[in-house]
């Protein structure tokens, strides 16, 4: 428990340093998408996004990797719920942080899909015993349609906003 609190107080800053990599992709990506060189804008995107939805994964990987080496048989339900909130609260807090003064929403986006994944993870765990590599298969799927629906979401907002991907 005492570890959880750690990275409840210190998770935001770690997590930080490790999407530190995606402004070397997404600063110049939207400078692009500023003068209208859209398709090389939106390009140079992918890889940030990648990374971070990866990033995002492997935290809550080793969150739950941790929990589910300490969750006995008797204590599983207090520690997976704590790790959901230690897996997830930073996403949330950072999200709401970054999207106050954005419009994209992209940050909430991603950690709706997160929490939704960890609580999948949980569920997956307590109800049908499932083994760490299924829930986290689980975690990669919904990761995957995040990454997916942030990307149609993309292509819907540029192609009703009038402006073109060519």
């Amino acid at each position: 428990m005492g570890i959880g609190l750690l990275i409840g107080l210190f998770g935001t800053f770690f997590i930080s340093v490790a999407l530190m990599p995606t402004l070397l992709f997404a600063l110049p990506s939207a400078k692009l998408i500023e003068r209208g060189n859209i398709p090389i804008g939106v390009t140079l995107a992918i890889p940030s996004t990648l990374y971070t939805a990866a990033v995002m994964a492997g935290w809550c990987y080793l969150v739950f990797k941790f929990a589910f080496g300490l969750a006995a048989e008797r204590h599983s339900i207090p520690i997976l719920l704590w790790s959901y909130g230690v897996a997830t609260g930073p996403w949330t807090y950072m999200a709401f942080k970054e999207d106050r003064g954005s419009a994209s929403g992209a940050s909430t986006m991603y950690a709706f899909f997160i929490s939704i994944a960890c609580l999948l993870m949980v569920l997956l765990r307590l109800i049908g015993g499932a083994e760490f590599s299924t829930c986290f298969t689980a975690l990669i799927v919904v990761m995957v349609v995040a990454v997916v629906f942030h990307f149609a979401l993309t292509i819907f907002a540029f192609s009703t906003s009038g402006k073109t991907l060519r």
